[in-house]
């Protein structure tokens, strides 16, 4: 076997023993070639074009797995001649799959594959250990879950706030994907997470709501209601009293002003925060919330502690805050925007307002890599 570091008198033999008739040796000749390649970072110029010529000619001739582990190896590699990396996405399929995700390319090429590269491609620019801002905003426009899922699982990137709060509105709007789940899992501001209040635990719950208290900055006061509002919450308490589950929750969503059946769906869910919060933003009192979770729940009513907890809930937020975190359950629009992130380049498709998903070609071709100075 030839000396790891004499790559070009290497190269010389196995390009006479590449030109043999006999076909078997060929897929041989392939791996020992790239594995020589891939041990050494650096290469002379002349030993990458004489590599680019043997490696070229072996890949005529081999098969679809060979030219994939071949594509795995060279697209981790540095050093890779850009001529090789273009033959690879000229392929398409897995294969072009590893360059996208593992080849050093600028990022021109990153964000027109995220752009118009075909799901799998874009899937790949996702997964990558490091993006740009620019090429992360393309890929949060994308139409398809699978984008948004890898998107959101790669905690190698930073999502930038306006960034992940479009991702928490593409997740509200598909609750069966796996998007709200993976967002929740990263470092955000748990007030960010509000519109995924139904799907997040107990934790990530306790910390939106204090985030709300936070940012409302107002205590729950307590003292004599207007008599509109009185006169509403002793007619949704009689409700209660008498058993009347389904008038009560209709009169307590005309109370919120949210029509429809989002909210009443939202407030059938085991945990009985999201009624906790409905209460307390129409200005119910602890004892009213008590008889509700007590006499409309029998999951809540048979535990103590439970009654305990979600009625502490009503004391203590403030019906401003409560409001405010119903709206985006209901809507899926952040409760509270603060200052607009400052790491959205000018250039950026993400400014301050929401993004919206601009319609995807996938008959444009997606230019050949380039590889950063």
């Amino acid at each position: 076997m030839p000396a790891i570091d004499d790559l070009p008198v290497a190269l010389e033999r196995l390009v006479a023993l590449g030109q043999s008739p006999d076909v078997n040796i060929r897929p041989v000749l392939l791996r020992v070639v790239v594995d020589m390649f891939v041990r050494k970072q650096h290469h002379a110029p002349e030993d990458l074009k004489q590599f680019v010529t043997i490696v070229s000619h072996l890949l005529d001739n081999a098969d679809a797995e060979a030219r994939l582990i071949v594509a795995e190896k060279l697209s981790r590699h540095p050093a890779t001649p850009r001529a090789l990396l273009d033959r690879f996405i000229a392929e398409q399929g897995r294969i072009a799959l590893q360059v996208y995700e593992h080849a050093v390319l600028d990022d021109e090429t990153l964000t027109a594959a995220a752009t118009w590269g075909t799901t799998d491609v874009a899937a790949g620019v996702a997964g990558r250990r490091a993006l740009t801002s620019r090429t992360i905003a393309a890929l949060a426009e994308r139409p398809e879950a699978v984008v948004l899922c890898r998107l959101a699982a790669n905690r190698s990137v930073t999502l930038d706030r306006a960034v992940f709060q479009h991702l928490v509105r593409r997740a509200k709007a598909d609750p069966d994907s796996a998007l709200g789940q993976l967002l929740a899992l990263r470092e955000s501001d748990p007030i960010d997470l509000a519109p995924l209040f139904s799907i997040v635990d107990t934790d990530r719950r306790h910390a939106i709501i204090e985030a709300a208290r936070r940012l409302d900055l107002g205590k729950r006061q307590w003292g004599r209601l207007d008599g509109t509002t009185a006169a509403s919450l002793a007619h949704m308490d009689r409700l209660v009293m008498c058993g009347e589950r389904d008038a009560f929750e209709s009169s307590l969503s005309r109370a919120l002003g949210i029509e429809g059946t989002s909210l009443l769906t939202l407030m059938h869910e085991e945990g009985g925060e999201v009624l906790a919060l409905a209460l307390a933003a129409v200005g119910a009192s602890p004892e009213m919330a008590a008889r509700v979770f007590i006499l409309g729940d029998p999951r809540i009513g048979r535990s103590v502690g439970k009654v305990r907890a979600l009625t502490r809930i009503v004391e203590i937020v403030s019906p401003n805050a409560a409001r405010r975190l119903i709206a985006a359950m209901a809507s899926g629009t952040e409760p509270l925007r603060r200052t607009a992130p400052s790491t959205a380049a000018a250039t950026n498709r993400i400014e301050q307002g929401p993004l919206e998903a601009a319609p995807i070609r996938r008959d444009t071709p997606v230019p050949q890599a380039r590889r950063t100075a």
